[in-house]
């Protein structure tokens, strides 16, 4: 060939660059021609048609059909696993489940049953689950939701983008939800599945966006890096629920910390969620409410509970000092400083007992307390 480029470090550099770009733009998929779409549809769903959508949008039919066209068309419509089958695929982005399933466990009531998540109780995910149907897949109809919802849709195409750059190895599609074949309660929905480019073999990729600062146990400044316990058990369980052996995990900080672990899959610990997810399913059938006062704190746990009451009561004292000073009512003020010292004096007493008992009467959510767990 003539005039052939001088294999250089440079062009090498180059080549791998753009072989990135490449792969993370198949894996983050074209998300706001996607989002495009799903409102697209949602405004046919409300005008009763694609040609009333075209008049209001003011185009013309066929623009309509073939923009609702790609997102019937998104990727990964057309997977299989040998272990699960697949519901549906709302769209290659975003999987929402309209409303949870009554009669199924799905991945995002893990971090709960695993005792990670305290910003829900097992109360309220049993009551949940107590008002819903059977099990069902319904698309959903597009909602902006919260603002934190928002820029998660945003960001997690990015971050998902990212992770592909850097697993060379592996092609990332997009997929959907998923359920056992031999457990149709059990269902899961990944972000991504993984396909080694040399071996065929399928793994799956999970993704977290948080405004939350990274803690020093998760691979913050001056720490190891661990999988975080919520993650990590959300991966067991999908990692059970699809028939996979491995797991990536990517998470971004506050906009700018990015991480990716990697997770093998854990027999025991599997079994262990998949028998509290039948625990659950069971105290819903036969509507035995579940008891809050169960859960246990490690000592490590009780002195960074207390540590963190103790932290947060000078600031409450403060604020309730304000109020009074400029002629307003502090009684808010001063009954959630008497709530935290009774946390702070629960947890230096070292009865975990007596800890989860005053948590969920304060009512006040664990992440303010234990905010990496």
């Amino acid at each position: 060939m003539k005039n052939r480029p001088v294999e250089t470090h440079e062009l090498h550099a180059a080549l791998e660059a753009e072989k990135a770009a490449a792969r993370a733009e198949r894996a983050s998929g074209s998300y706001f021609g996607l989002e495009r779409a799903r409102r697209v549809l949602n405004i046919a769903r409300i005008a009763r048609g694609g040609s009333a959508a075209a008049h209001l949008l003011g185009v013309r039919p066929a623009t309509v059909s073939v923009t609702l066209a790609r997102y019937r068309r998104a990727t990964g419509r057309d997977q299989t696993l040998p272990g699960a089958s697949l519901l549906g695929v709302p769209d290659a982005d975003r999987y929402e489940l309209s409303e949870q399933s009554g009669a199924a466990v799905h991945s995002r009531d893990i971090p709960v049953l695993a005792g990670t998540d305290f910003s829900r109780s097992m109360l309220s995910l049993y009551s949940t689950k107590l008002r819903q149907s059977p099990p069902v897949y319904e698309e959903p109809v597009q909602a902006d939701g919260s603002p934190h919802e928002e820029w998660e849709r945003r960001l997690v195409p990015a971050v998902i983008a990212r992770a592909a750059e850097l697993l060379p190895d592996y092609e990332v599609a997009p997929t959907g939800l998923w359920a056992h074949k031999d457990r149709d309660w059990q269902w899961a929905s990944p972000d991504r599945l993984l396909t080694r480019t040399d071996t065929g073999a399928t793994g799956l990729l999970l993704c977290q966006v948080s405004s939350e600062p990274i803690s020093a146990t998760e691979g913050g400044p001056g720490g190891p890096r661990r999988v975080p316990d919520s993650l990590a058990a959300t991966a067991q369980w999908d990692m059970d629920t699809l028939g996979l052996t491995h797991a990536y995990i990517a998470t971004l900080h506050q906009g700018h910390v990015f991480r990716l672990y990697h997770l093998t899959y854990e027999p025991s610990r599997a079994g262990e969620l998949r028998q509290a997810a039948e625990d659950l399913l069971a105290a819903v059938r036969d509507r035995r409410e579940p008891d809050e006062h169960d859960r246990h704190f490690t000592k490590e746990e009780q002195s960074a509970i207390a540590a963190a009451a103790r932290r947060m009561l000078p600031e409450i004292e403060e604020q309730a000092d304000e109020v009074v000073e400029y002629g307003f009512n502090a009684q808010e003020d001063m009954d959630r400083y008497r709530t935290v010292r009774e946390i702070a004096e629960a947890a230096e007493r070292g009865s975990s007992s007596d800890l989860s008992q005053v948590l969920t009467r304060s009512g006040l959510p664990m992440q303010h307390f234990l905010p990496s767990r």
